[in-house]
């Protein structure tokens, strides 16, 4: 199977929660860079995304609103950045459409203090999630605007996340790009065109929800939050197979720049740290919701601590059988621990002891 359920909120008499599946994804393996892709829609959004999983888009059995999958990219699955659609199904749906799911297996639940009950609330909450947990880690976030009314629609789903408080502290360079999709019959439609319109409408509902008149500072606001807004027309007249093949190419090609830019800016994450440090950041998002989130804390809750640090080398280097032991084992070990040191805990949960890595041919590992 190509996804795997990663999120699910439910709503209940007793309040909101929110389900994180610990389950594995078996199509991403623990070592690849994945490009991440937020896909936010309803009908629209669920028929491209199969169109480009090679799905039948009918026949597909039922999945209850208000849940959140990863989707590996089967023309890039064995890549070492292939792309991974995070399917969010969670935008826009009252509670009354959000049913409970199957919670087998292992799963980590937790309450929404901060939600109120009530429709609205339930509603603005997938615009949340996608603003505070979803978009750090996309180099993409798409908008179908057949699903959400239009261009009108999605300028304001993009104006209340752009209002939105910081939400973490990654630097602009690795911001998502916006990519807001539209069918069009037209042979010479002109994206263009339609990006100043959609631009036009983002400032108004910036302005109005801001009830400021200047537009240089909304222009600010935009420019702070996206690396750009993008409008994709999927022409009508070409068949699913040319649609699909058409938008993947301009993911690719966003997510092979997004990710030089995550490369210089050392965040290019591995899967394995972003499922660490997404586990941290649902932490926050349920718990913390005001104060934004640092990756840099995340990765290293106990600061840069070397306290125990000349304590635990002095031990190692007494227990060592000879010299010879200094450079093909010592100093590897205490380089990887310096290494390992910088990235969130549960990174690397599948070390081996060190016993188990280093076998010397005498056996006598002395760790």
């Amino acid at each position: 199977m190509a996804g795997s359920r990663w999120l699910a909120v439910t709503h209940g008499p007793n309040g909101s929660t929110l389900q994180e599946f610990e389950r594995s994804h078996p199509c991403i393996r623990p070592h690849q860079t994945p490009s991440f892709v937020t896909f936010v829609g309803k009908k629209e959004k669920a028929s491209t995304l199969r169109q480009l999983l090679g799905e039948p888009t009918s026949g597909r059995p039922f999945e209850p609103h208000g849940q959140v999958w990863l989707w590996s990219d089967p023309k890039t699955r064995q890549d070492e950045s292939p792309l991974v659609f995070i399917d969010c199904e969670a935008h826009n749906y009252s509670a009354s459409h959000w049913q409970a799911c199957d919670d087998r297996g292992q799963v980590i639940s937790r309450k929404i203090d901060w939600l109120q009950p009530g429709g609205r609330c339930s509603k603005a909450l997938g615009m949340q999630l996608t603003n505070a947990v979803l978009a750090p880690f996309s180099n993409a976030v798409c908008y179908f605007a057949p699903d959400l009314g239009g261009l009108r629609g999605v300028s304001r789903v993009i104006a209340g996340q752009l209002l939105a408080n910081p939400k973490h502290n990654l630097p602009r360079a690795v911001s998502p790009c916006i990519l807001v999709l539209l069918n069009t019959s037209s042979a010479t439609f002109d994206a263009s065109i339609a990006e100043t319109r959609l631009h036009n409408m983002i400032q108004r509902e910036m302005t109005g929800l801001k009830n400021e008149a200047r537009e240089d500072k909304v222009e600010a606001d935009v420019d702070s939050s996206v690396r750009n807004v993008r409008v994709v027309g999927l022409s009508t007249r070409l068949d699913d197979g040319a649609r699909s093949a058409a938008l993947r190419r301009r993911l690719q090609s966003i997510s092979r720049e997004a990710q030089r830019a995550r490369s210089s800016s050392r965040l290019r994450f591995r899967f394995d740290h972003f499922r660490a440090l997404s586990s941290s950041l649902l932490d926050h998002f349920c718990f913390e919701p005001s104060r934004p989130f640092s990756f840099l804390e995340a990765s290293r809750p106990r600061a840069f601590t070397s306290r125990e640090f000349p304590t635990h080398l002095h031990e190692l280097v007494e227990r060592m059988p000879s010299q010879a032991w200094l450079w093909h084992a010592v100093a590897p070990l205490v380089s990887s621990a310096l290494a390992l040191a910088s990235y969130p805990p549960g990174a690397h949960r599948t070390m081996a002891a060190p016993s188990n890595v280093w076998k010397p041919a005498d056996s006598r590992c002395p760790f």
